[in-house]
């Protein structure tokens, strides 16, 4: 049985990467030997752990299991240095995919083992389950939005903002109508962008994210 480079999806919409991630699986792996994890419900080192487990098995009904992280650039620094144990000792009977918006948006040490397959990048879109929790995040106090920054995906919160700033400039429609300063919207973007780039430098991401939950600007929405 020959070994399966990891598989790193990047580009396009989370929910195309999605897509694409479940439909490699499918081509290899039966439902049954199918298991996905989404880093925007547990990030942390623990769930690497389990997974460490769960590639120790054998397939149920399928030559190969898969494993996808769906959008691992939210695993924390110390999730992601466990997680390399698992790309540099694969198991020969597990395929392991997973999904980012950029390699960037990854430790070098995680993407340098992954093959890359780069989806073509589209208008950035927002999924209506997303305005749902833009909505909810954004009517919550401060401290209730910190205990949900481990949700808050800085790519998605960008082009949340960023739709935002193109409907006060009345360049695109929003499913509400709100107020707000165009300014303040253009300084709130270069600070998303700017905690982006820290990110990278491996600061904290829940320091990151609490900077930009205190600095968020104000909106009156009319309609949600």
């Amino acid at each position: 049985m020959s070994m399966m480079l990891p598989q790193l999806v990047v580009g396009a919409s989370s929910d195309k990467r999605k897509d694409k991630a479940l439909a490699m699986a499918r081509e290899a792996s039966s439902a049954f030997d199918i298991s996905v994890i989404d880093t925007r419900e547990d990030a942390g080192i623990a769930v690497i752990r389990e997974l460490g487990q769960k590639l120790t098995l054998r397939p149920f009904e399928s030559s190969k299991k898969t494993v996808i992280i769906l959008e691992a650039q939210n695993l924390t620094i110390e999730a992601q240095n466990a997680f390399l144990k698992n790309l540099e000792e694969p198991n020969l009977s597990t395929q392991i995919i997973l999904t980012a918006p950029t390699t960037a948006s990854l430790l070098s040490t995680i993407a340098s083992r992954c093959q890359k397959i780069e989806l073509a990048t589209a208008p950035e879109e927002i999924t209506p389950a997303d305005w749902r929790f833009f909505k909810d995040f954004l009517q919550k106090s401060h401290y209730e939005q910190y205990t949900l920054a481990d949700k808050l995906d800085l790519d998605t919160w960008l082009a949340f903002w960023r739709k935002i700033l193109l409907a006060s400039l009345e360049i695109e429609q929003l499913p509400f109508s709100f107020q707000t300063n165009t300014a303040t919207i253009v300084r709130y973007i270069k600070m998303i962008n700017k905690m982006r780039f820290l990110r990278k430098k491996r600061v904290a991401k829940k320091l990151l994210k609490t900077i930009l939950i205190l600095e968020t600007p104000k909106i009156k929405a009319k309609e949600w």
